[in-house]
Order: C-alpha cells, then sequence, then structure tokens
C-alpha cells in the first residue's frame, strides 16, 4: 500500500528567550516520485499573508532546514519577539499540489524581564524576580547587576531593603540557557532617580490661532500604578494643584494625549495669547508617598506675524515678516497682495564645473534674473544658520573646493522697483572615504557567549562601495568580512583584540583607527605551583579570567572544607598538613583548582634525617672496603711468609722457638701490611743451600730449594706483586 503523503510536526507550541537558537522537529512522508519543493513558512496572524522563511531578508541569513532524507528539522538562530507566529512547512512533487501539516507551530518568543512584586512594592522589603513567559527546561543561575556592576548570584528573586542606598538603583539579569547569556532590560527600582519628569523642548513658540503639542515623558519605580495625573499652571502651598483641563479657558481646546507608555504630552488648540503659560506635569501613584512634580516645566510662547517695510540703499522698499519668537521647523512664507499669491520675476542659478564637482577643484556659480529693469546688483548667500552674504557679484567662483562647500546657494537680484531669490541651487562636493570608525555596539558589557556587532561608518561621496573588516594581531593582519557589520555570534576570549574596517569607494579608501574588543569571561581552571624554602611551602593559584580573578584558598579535613587564604599567594608552614585546593572568582563565575596534596612532617627534620643516613651508608661501605682490603693484605702477608718458609734462608739452623714466639721481622711494622716477598734472585755468586725445618712437624716437610745468585749479600725489600734484580 502506498503511503499517504504527510508531514509530521513535533509539537504545536515553543517557546524561547530572545537571543536563543530554536528548533522545531519535523517529518515528511512523500510520494515515490521525487519532491521537487520544499519550504518552511510563516503565516502572519495580522494580514494572514505567507513568508516564506528562504527567500524572506528578516529570516533568510538565520535559518537553516535539515538536508536528510524524510528529515525537515528547521532551526532558526537569534530569534527576536518579533519572530512570533506560526510556523509550517510544506513540499510539493511531481505528481501532486502542496502537502503541509494540518496546523503549524505556535513559536513565542519572549524577553527576559525584571518584575517588581506588586504586594511588596513601596513597602521596607522588596521582592524582585526575574522572568520571562517561558517555562525554562533547565535549572538555571541567575546573575543580578545593579547599576552595571555585579551585585549577586542568586536564585530567580532577590529581596531588595528600601531603606538602603547600597539597594537603590537599576537592576538587569542575565542567564545561560542552552550555551546562550540572555540579558534582561534594566529597571529602576528604588531610588529618587527611579522617579522624573522631561519635557522636550522646554520652551515652545507657536502661532496665534495654531495648535501645539506640548510633549512629556514621565518615570516612576517598576511595581507601581500610576492612578492620577495631571497638566496645571498654577501651585498653591499645601493645595492640590488643578487640573488645567478643568480651566474654562481651556473648555474644548485641550487634550491629554498618550501614544506610547509613560507619555504625557499634551495638546493645545486654537491658540491665544493669554494662553502663553508655563505649563508642569504631576503625577501620582498607589504608593502612599508616590507623588512627584517636574519641576521646571514648559514655557509656551504665543506670536502673532507681523509685517514691517524698511527702505533699502537701491530706493526701494523691503518688506518683512516676523514674530515675537523663533518659530520651529523653518516655516515657509508666502506673500499676498490684495489677497492674492505674489509672483515676483524669475531669478536663477547655474553651477559651471569641468565635470564632476570632485574635493581641489573649482567651480564657478553664476546668477541670471529676467528682471525688467534689468538686475543692479546680485548677491551670493549659501543657506546656513546666519546665511551671510558670500559676494555680491553676479558671479561666485570656489577655488579649490573641499566638503565644507557642499550646501544649497541661492542668489539674489537687486532693481530699483525691489529684489528676488532664486530657488537654492545644491553644489555636491565629491570626497574620497574619511573620518571612518569602526564601532562595537552590544547591549552593554561584552561578556563571553553574548552576541557582538561592529560596525563601520565613514564620510564619504559618493557613498562607500565597500566595507571590510580586518583583525589586527602582533605581526599578521587577518581579514574577516566585506560587510558594513561584522557580527559574532557566542563570542569568547578568543574574539578579543584590536579590530579595524576600511572604507573604499571609486575616489578612494580610509582606514579606521583600530578599536579594542574586550571580552569578559569566567576562571579558567587555576593552576598550582609550589615553591619551597628551609621552613616554609609557598602555593602559586593563577587563573585566565578577565576581569582578573580574586582567589581563595581551602583545606580538606576529613569532610570538612576550611578557608585558609584569600590571595593568589598562600605561605605555610613546613610540615603543614594537605590536601589543598584553591578557587578563582570574579563576577561572572569561578573555578576550583584540583587538590594539591603537602606531605606531612617536618621537612627540614627529613632532610637532616636523608643526610644522616646517607652519611651512615657511606661510612658503613668505606669500612666495609677497608676491612676486605685489610683481609686481602693479611692473606698475602701469609703467603709471603709461606713463601719464606718455602725459600732457603740465608741463616742456618733456625730455631723453631724463635719461629713460634716472635715471628721474624725483615722491615719496619708499619710497612709489613704492604710489602710481600717473591723471586728474589742474587747473581754472581755460587748458590748455597738451606734446610728449613716447620716446629712440631710429626714428618719432615718437602724441602724446597732456590737458586741464589750473590753479588753481594744484603736484605732486600720490595712491594708485592714486584721482581726485583739486582746485579
Amino acid at each position: 500500500v502506498q503511503a499517504q503523503p504527510s508531514v509530521t510536526l513535533s509539537s504545536q507550541s515553543l517557546c524561547a528567550l530572545s537571543g536563543s537558537t530554536v528548533k522545531i522537529s519535523c517529518k515528511f512522508t512523500p510520494y515515490y516520485s521525487r519532491v521537487r519543493v520544499r519550504e518552511w513558512y510563516q503565516l502572519q496572524s495580522s494580514d494572514g499573508k505567507e513568508r516564506v522563511l528562504s527567500t524572506d531578508p528578516q529570516y533568510s541569513a538565520r535559518v537553516s532546514v535539515s538536508t536528510e532524507q524524510n528529515n525537515c528539522e528547521l532551526t532558526v538562530r537569534d530569534v527576536s519577539v518579533r519572530d512570533s507566529g506560526v510556523y509550517n512547512f510544506r513540499f510539493r512533487s511531481s505528481s501532486n499540489d502542496w502537502i503541509s501539516a494540518s496546523s503549524g507551530v505556535n513559536l513565542t518568543v519572549t524577553e527576559l524581564q525584571v518584575k517588581v512584586d506588586r504586594k511588596t512594592a513601596g513597602q521596607s522589603k522588596v521582592k524582585v524576580t526575574c522572568s520571562s513567559a517561558c517555562r525554562p527546561s533547565e535549572s538555571l543561575r541567575y546573575y543580578w547587576y545593579r547599576n552595571g556592576q555585579y551585585k549577586m548570584t542568586d536564585d530567580a528573586s532577590i529581596v531588595l531593603d528600601s531603606t538602603s542606598s547600597s539597594d537603590q538603583g537599576r537592576y538587569y539579569c542575565w542567564v545561560y540557557s542552552n550555551s546562550k547569556r540572555h540579558h534582561s532590560p534594566s529597571v529602576c527600582v528604588l531610588g529618587r532617580e527611579c522617579w522624573g519628569v522631561t519635557y522636550t523642548p522646554e520652551h515652545v513658540c507657536a502661532l496665534k490661532g495654531s495648535s501645539v503639542d506640548l510633549s512629556c515623558y514621565y518615570k516612576y519605580p517598576a511595581g507601581l500604578t500610576v492612578t492620577r495625573s495631571v497638566w496645571f499652571i498654577k501651585e498653591q502651598a499645601g493645595a492640590e494643584p488643578v487640573d488645567v483641563r478643568e480651566d474654562e479657558e481651556y473648555q474644548g481646546r485641550l487634550q491629554y494625549r498618550q501614544s506610547f507608555q509613560n507619555d504625557c504630552s499634551m495638546r493645545i488648540t486654537h491658540l491665544r495669547e493669554s494662553d502663553a503659560q508655563t505649563y508642569r506635569f504631576s503625577f501620582y501613584t498607589d504608593d502612599p508617598d508616590g507623588r512627584y512634580t517636574g519641576k521646571s516645566g514648559v514655557t509656551l510662547s504665543v506670536t502673532d506675524l507681523k509685517v514691517t517695510v524698511s527702505d533699502t540703499p537701491w530706493g526701494s522698499k523691503k518688506l518683512d515678516c516676523s514674530s515675537t519668537c523663533t518659530l520651529p521647523n523653518n516655516p515657509t512664507y508666502i506673500w499676498y497682495k490684495n489677497g492674492q499669491p505674489v509672483s515676483g520675476w524669475k531669478t536663477t542659478v547655474v553651477i559651471v564645473s569641468s565635470g564632476e564637482t570632485v574635493e581641489g577643484d573649482s567651480v564657478t556659480l553664476s546668477c541670471s534674473s529676467d528682471a525688467n529693469p534689468p538686475a543692479l546688483i546680485y548677491s551670493w548667500i549659501k543657506q546656513t544658520s546666519s546665511d551671510a552674504p558670500l559676494t555680491k557679484d553676479q558671479n561666485y567662483t570656489i577655488t579649490s573646493m573641499s566638503s565644507q562647500h557642499t550646501g544649497f546657494y541661492y542668489c539674489t537680484a537687486h532693481n530699483q522697483l525691489g529684489q528676488d531669490n532664486s530657488t537654492p541651487a545644491h553644489l555636491d562636493v565629491l570626497y574620497s572615504p574619511r573620518n571612518t570608525r569602526a564601532v562595537i555596539i552590544s547591549s552593554g558589557e561584552t561578556v563571553e557567549g553574548d552576541l557582538v556587532t561592529l560596525s563601520c561608518s565613514s564620510d564619504a561621496n559618493p557613498p562607500v562601495l565597500t566595507y571590510t573588516w580586518f583583525k589586527q594581531r602582533a605581526a599578521t593582519v587577518t581579514l574577516l568580512s566585506t560587510d558594513q557589520n561584522y557580527t559574532i555570534t557566542n563570542i569568547s576570549s578568543q574574539h578579543s583584540g584590536l579590530y579595524y574596517c576600511s572604507a573604499q569607494s571609486r575616489l578612494g579608501q580610509h582606514n579606521s583607527t583600530p578599536t579594542r574588543l574586550d571580552v569578559l569571561y569566567p576562571p579558567r581552571l587555576p593552576s598550582v605551583s609550589e615553591h619551597v624554602s628551609d621552613s616554609s611551602v609557598t602555593l602559586v593559584c593563577v587563573s585566565d579570567s578577565n576581569p582578573a580573578s580574586s582567589y581563595l584558598w581551602y583545606r580538606k579535613t576529613g569532610g570538612d572544607v576550611q578557608l585558609i587564604g584569600n590571595s593568589t599567594n598562600l605561605t605555610l608552614a613546613a610540615g603543614a598538613a594537605g590536601p589543598l585546593y584553591c578557587m578563582a572568582t570574579n563576577q561572572y563565575g569561578s573555578y576550583s583548582s584540583s587538590d594539591w596534596p603537602l606531605p606531612s612532617g617536618n621537612t627540614s627534620a627529613k632532610y637532616a634525617a636523608s643526610a644522616v643516613t646517607v652519611i651512615f651508608v657511606l661510612t658503613f661501605i668505606a669500612a666495609f672496603l677497608w676491612m676486605r682490603r685489610r683481609a686481602a693484605a693479611a692473606g698475602t702477608r701469609s703467603e709471603v711468609n709461606r713463601g719464606m718458609n718455602e725459600c732457603p734462608p740465608v741463616y742456618d739452623n733456625v730455631s723453631a722457638l724463635a719461629m713460634t714466639s716472635a715471628p721474624p721481622r725483615t722491615a719496619a711494622s708499619g710497612d709489613e701490611d704492604e710489602l710481600n716477598y717473591a723471586s728474589v734472585h742474587f747473581t754472581r755468586s755460587p748458590p748455597l743451600y738451606s734446610k728449613v725445618q716447620l716446629p712440631n712437624a710429626p714428618k719432615e716437610e718437602e724441602v724446597v730449594y732456590t737458586t741464589v745468585t750473590l753479588s753481594k749479600p744484603r736484605t732486600v725489600r720490595a712491594r708485592a706483586n714486584q721482581n726485583l734484580h739486582f746485579g
């Protein structure tokens, strides 16, 4: 049976934190025929239009779809709140129409938020919670920051003391989820800085009979609710301000506007000169002491138009339209004569140049007019805040143009009947890139795991064609990207360094000054080294982190852990017990080293004992060798004596008593140990023969004879193993 084509999605709804990566599992069963097209799309709830993700600029660079057979899993990276919606998958083969799931997956993307428990708002103890609409699928650690500085690592909720200045300020939190760091917006929780009213601008000029908007923005601590707000003109001591809407002068002409949250703007229509006042805004909250009034207020000036007539040097009259205050937005004036718009003669401007107006070139601006009688005087003006005249010639020449000459120029033609201004002409000066800047765009401190964008900007005319990003190292430069923005997702410490960009146009190129990207990260695994002296041992703990870590030392004793030091170095007396370990900590995390064992006992005593042992062993070996040599010498002497007994003596009739009572001495006793007798020959003398008889011998020993040749009889002494010859 042929399987029916279908699409199966793993879930009907998903919730994700802004900035995270979302995966939507999907399987599909096609016909046996080849699938021609397959795609993910989003069904917008507002207009019902489908957005194909692979071709939509908002998604194309952030989505990927599995290419495995029958697998259609969708991955969307760096999701934002605007990505919330219904997503579905569909495919089409050569033999059927689109096949999709009956209902898509509803994705909700939410921000991490700091919220104040309304029950505790305005109380001495205020409970603050870091939360989102998504229920976390893992156990999370919450990192809390106050006024941009790390405060603590705690649970999702913390309790603040409203009476303590150290707890007042703005708070935000962040968590690590799915290897991604997620930030909440900053929220003002406690303190006077959380209250305020801002007027923009503080001075407003408006025409009589027109309408005007007085813009205003207010703020108050999170967790409170605004219960009432008023605009007022006068405030009496000890009395509540009177809402200006209750004043009969403003009936039907005044409206409070709230175009966005905390907007307190007010519109006044059909302005009267009596409306020129200073207006202030005040609001009340559900905190009994929670009333706040903007101090300065906004001052409104109401003016009417006035025409004045003056004489000109050329004998004509000049009409000026003026007001008592400066009207905003550079208004356009239209003159009327007898109720009809006035149309004067035509004055024109011509820019004369050899081609493109490039920086360094020369250009001439020429003015012409069809006035009758002809124009007598021309004057040139560049539209700026001052509109000061540049020249009173018909032509205005600029030599060696620069970018500062770019702008709108107009000329004025004068004759006896009056004057006429030309339509402003735009002088566009071209120049190569300059003021190239590399800017790091992030939500705050750049912490490992964040997403960071480096943006390149340059002042150039014509605009920059190509931006190129480089990372500068000690001896090399690495090309990173050829886009104006360079984005690093899941940033790490390896991304720290100097970055610069280059802007290229058809007129040249310019490099930015390198900017440093400083990535903050928690401590890495600490390393421990040991330095030993006679009486102490110093341990040094080092960990790579940014910012630098603080260090704590602990000793393990049984099942307990004892804090024993709080610096990178720990000095202990020799013989201190272990094991020990150190912990490196900064505001982004902590890391403990491996256990470091310390040998027990006194180190100096151990070294002394070792030395004594070595000396004893050496002494024993020396004694043993001496005794062995002594024994060898004694054996040698015995052999010599035996040899002497066996050799014919020089003297005859040696008595046995003399042999036994006192050994024969033929040399000094100190030399005896080192002497041996062997093969002594005497030459040029007839041989002597003698017989030696040992004492108490039961029978006569064998007689050994030797031949001695004498030249001169005398006693001979020699070292062992030597043959002496006398001749």
